[in-house]
């Protein structure tokens, strides 16, 4: 590679490389080479951290790293939001999608005031990242710090680095506990500091107690939740594969056949639709959120937790996705929902994405969040290869509108039954 992402930012901090220029060098990076550039976001993240580069800037470069323009997505954070608002205090506006309404109509007609467009929106927020580096190697002068080779509550040693996923990061770890034959184990970090969110651990355990019972083979069971120092981690079933996020990244711009997306899909579509019949909605369902395990099985991680994290409903920092990597725009269905109580019908809108880029090797609104979708009145082509009825599914679970999607995995499930293929297949 020409460029190493290090270099990229300390060029783009430096002046002697434009931020467009960068995106491309990222995009070019990725396509290139998706397996060396996996943990290229955890440098991007770091310097955002330290403040090196600005949120908009860091953004771009992160949805650049993903393989698209960065033009693609309308990012929303709350400094934008309180300046667009400001801008017209006599609308009042009270509920959070005339709000956000009112942002993308200040973004699009450039109503937000100079000094506000100018000026970045503080890096602090509801939720604290750690540095990234502590997740790539340990620190022997930061105590605090965790990566490979740590020990968590005297117990789990932490021993290698899996990846971004959801709401923290993911390490393969070993319970030094268990008697007899070592113990592997999953640990995800949880994106939170309790040192500035003290309450987060008794609202992340109620919300995994509350998931715990849920034992289905597409679904990673939780064994523990607790705490080291000012950290949240959640312990998890021993996992070995990759990420769904590297395989739509792989498969980008051409897509995958129907016969070896299927099994991943419907892996998706059982798990959530056993969840459902519990009573859980996921609302957070992504490819960051769904690991591929040696064997091809599907398992989705993380139910609920997304509800469960601290926020600030005014400021609507649940939707500053890229720095938090707890809500992907890209894949969430009524952001504003989040702020009532989630409906199954809305991890129907996330799975009906990732099936569509399985396919196609596309996003169906490029990339673009709903609410951007919504407003440009985006369509999406029908993916080739599958008759009327199977086309008809896929527009249900991608419609903006919560009440025309299947209300639930299992509906889902029972449309795309294999009885039924041979009938809704033309190809093969």
């Amino acid at each position: 590679m020409a460029r190493h992402i290090d270099r990229i930012i300390d060029d783009l901090c430096n002046g002697s490389l434009t931020l467009e220029a960068a995106c491309k060098a990222l995009l070019q990076s990725s396509q290139a080479d998706p397996a060396g550039t996996r943990f290229w976001n955890l440098s991007i993240e770091a310097a955002l951290k330290q403040k090196r580069i600005a949120h908009a800037a860091g953004r771009a470069l992160l949805d650049a790293l993903e393989g698209y323009p960065s033009d693609r997505t309308v990012w929303i954070d709350s400094g934008m939001l309180d300046a667009a608002v400001s801008a017209a205090p006599a609308a009042r506006i009270k509920d959070t999608e005339r709000r956000v309404a009112a942002l993308l109509q200040a973004v699009a007609g450039s109503d937000i005031p100079a000094a506000a467009a100018r000026s970045e929106p503080p890096l602090t927020g509801p939720i604290e990242w750690y540095d990234s580096r502590a997740f790539t190697e340990p620190q022997a002068d930061a105590p605090e710090s965790i990566g490979p080779g740590s020990v968590l509550k005297g117990r789990y040693r932490l021993a290698s680095h899996l990846g971004a996923g959801g709401i923290g990061q993911v390490f393969e770890a070993v319970d030094l506990a268990s008697a007899g034959a070592e113990r592997r184990v999953t640990v995800k970090i949880v994106a939170v500091n309790l040192r500035h969110q003290p309450d987060a651990l008794t609202t992340l355990e109620t919300a995994v107690r509350r998931t715990q019972h849920l034992s289905h083979p597409n679904i990673a069971a939780i064994h523990d939740i607790g705490r080291h120092g000012d950290s949240v981690f959640i312990v998890m079933e021993p996992l070995r594969g990759r990420w769904l996020s590297g395989l739509i990244r792989e498969v980008r711009g051409q897509g995958m056949p129907y016969a070896a997306a299927w099994p991943i899909i419907s892996g998706i579509a059982s798990g959530l639709a056993h969840a459902h019949r519990h009573g859980v909605v996921h609302a957070d369902l992504s490819p960051h959120a769904i690991f591929l395990c040696d064997d091809g099985t599907a398992k989705v991680m993380c139910f609920g937790l997304i509800n469960a994290l601290p926020n600030s409903n005014e400021s609507l920092d649940v939707l500053d996705t890229q720095t938090l990597r707890a809500y992907t725009e890209a894949y969430a269905a009524d952001p504003w929902a989040q702020l009532s109580r989630p409906h199954p019908a809305d991890d129907l809108y996330p799975l009906g994405v990732i099936a569509y880029e399985m396919l196609t090797g596309t996003h169906p609104y490029q990339r673009h969040s709903m609410i951007v979708a919504r407003q440009k009145n985006l369509t999406f082509a029908p993916i080739a290869g599958l008759n009327s009825r199977a086309k008809k599914l896929l527009e249900r679970c991608l419609s903006f509108e919560r009440a025309d999607r299947p209300q639930n995995a299992e509906r889902f499930l029972r449309k795309m039954q294999p009885g039924l293929l041979d009938r809704m297949l033309t190809a093969g």
